[in-house]
């Protein structure tokens, strides 16, 4: 059933508060990147992250000139050095997904069988897709999955993935679930045409993906119907899915331009609203979060993977209409991050460290950025063992049209703060 979630605004380090409620540290740091070959600008493009080699996989997205990219990038997070791998297989050297932006992308994490990122739809050349690829990490090629079942229209811009890079549910179905609902297509005019949320698909993954052997299937299925809490049809919102047990998540989104069609979502017309859905619900419903971060649009909603705080979610990022306001100050300048607390209802909006040997020290407010979760520290030395989880951050466009090619990583130690 619905329930409306309370708001709490705390700055953490800036103000005092007598209600209680723990998040972790916080510290914003730049990936400066080496090597003579350095990844181009993209905005709204795929991210994985290869745990077995370390690697951020950026494949599509937006050129500073609005063209599409089509190639496929890897940053070693060790060496931080940015290769471009051709992608090709002996049977078919030229298979690999067309141009794209604003796709839905996951993780398909299946022990020896599957090893991959997964991206689905976007805007293509020619309008929406509604294709399904996977790339394999451990061959580095591109897979064209075969769909079947109920399958949802052509969209980009979706709420939409599946499970983080930690996850292997090899001990179970060896099914990965993908979730997508809401997103926008193409008229024929070029305008855009949000999609309701009144339908949410499950895509279900299985078989096998591997160099010499491939048999994955992949269905989908119209899961729910949660038409009696509609929510207004929108573009550039931040969506999540946070995987709460096998083949259940909780949606979620925040902000965006709400509209039946548009030609492009502006700052003008950001929302700040939030919802949250659990597919785990006997009837789902859409249910409202109280209005408590800036409004904007293009922001990022992810779940942190960290293990003290795994019922809770990253606002980051977005470009907000306030832009005179203290608000806009601590989005613009000092890289604040909403943290939204699923289990009791709040928001507390944090000023996290800088990093004091960048310039800027904090990432600028941006659209479409590409960013992962990891359980564990990505960059550095600090390894395993809990001590601390990252979000890396790629990309992105900023509020004068600046398409940027930036590495982040948003770093939540294992400690808390009240």
């Amino acid at each position: 059933m619905g329930f409306l979630y309370r708001c709490l605004s705390v700055f953490v380090l800036f103000t005092a508060s007598s209600i209680a409620q723990s998040v972790p540290p916080l510290q914003w740091i730049r990936v400066k990147t080496t090597g003579t070959t350095a990844s181009p600008a993209l905005a709204y493009a795929a991210a994985g992250y290869d745990a077995l080699n370390n690697q951020l996989v950026i494949f599509g997205g937006e050129t500073a000139g609005g063209l599409l990219e089509g190639n496929t990038h890897l940053l070693n997070l060790d060496s931080l050095t940015w290769t471009s791998p051709s992608t090709s297989t002996p049977q078919n050297p030229a298979l690999k997904p067309p141009a794209r932006s604003h796709s839905s992308y996951g993780h398909d994490i299946i022990a020896s069988y599957r090893n991959g990122l997964i991206v689905y739809g976007g805007k293509g050349q020619q309008g929406a897709l509604s294709d399904v690829w996977e790339y394999a990490f451990n061959g580095q090629f591109w897979y064209n999955l075969t769909v079947r079942g109920d399958i949802p229209s052509p969209r980009f811009g979706a709420v939409g993935g599946g499970d983080p890079p930690s996850v292997d549910n090899s001990a179970s179905d060896l099914l990965t679930t993908f979730w997508l609902t809401g997103g926008a297509n193409t008229a024929n005019d070029g305008s855009y045409q949000p999609v309701e949320y009144d339908n949410i698909y499950r895509l279900q993954i299985g078989g096998t993906i591997a160099q010499n052997y491939k048999d994955a299937t992949a269905t989908w299925t119209r899961f729910a119907n949660p038409s009696a809490s509609r929510l207004n049809p929108r573009l550039a919102q931040a969506g999540m899915v946070m995987r709460t047990t096998e083949g259940s998540a909780k949606l979620g989104l925040y902000g965006g331009c709400e509209g039946d069609s548009a030609s492009h979502a502006t700052v003008s017309c950001a929302q700040q609203d939030a919802h949250v859905l659990s597919t785990s619900d006997s009837n789902p419903v859409w249910s409202s979060i109280s209005k408590c971060p800036s409004a904007r649009i293009g922001a990022v909603l992810v779940p942190t993977l960290n293990h003290l705080f795994g019922d809770m979610a990253f606002l980051v990022l977005g470009i907000s209409p306030n832009s005179n306001t203290t608000d806009a100050d601590r989005l613009n300048k000092r890289g604040e991050v909403d943290v939204l607390s699923l289990s009791q209802g709040t928001w507390i909006r944090v000023l996290p460290s800088c990093d004091p040997l960048s310039d800027p020290p904090c990432p600028v407010p941006r659209e479409g950025a590409a960013v992962v979760s990891s359980s564990t520290s990505m960059v550095g030395s600090l390894g395993g063992g809990g001590v601390a989880s990252d979000m890396i951050v790629f990309g992105g466009k900023d509020a004068n049209g600046n398409v940027l090619n930036d590495v982040w990583i948003l770093r939540a130690t294992t400690a808390q703060i009240t």
